[in-house]
C-alpha cells in the first residue's frame, strides 16, 4: 500500500502526501483504530493516519 502511494507521488512530482485509513469496525476500540506513522518510499515521506 505504501508503495502505490509512493508510486502516485512520484508521477505527479510531489516529495510527501498523505494516506488515511477509516477503520469502520463497530467494535474495535478507539485507541486501536487511532494512529500515526510516517513511512519513506522512494526517498518520498508518506504520512499515514489511522481513523
Amino acid at each position: 500500500m505504501h508503495r502505490q502511494v509512493g508510486g502516485y507521488l512520484e508521477r505527479a512530482g510531489l516529495k510527501e502526501g498523505w494516506l488515511v485509513l477509516f477503520d469502520l469496525r463497530k467494535r474495535a476500540l478507539w485507541r486501536k483504530k487511532l494512529f500515526r506513522r510516517h513511512r519513506k518510499v522512494g526517498g518520498r515521506r508518506v504520512h499515514v493516519i489511522g481513523l
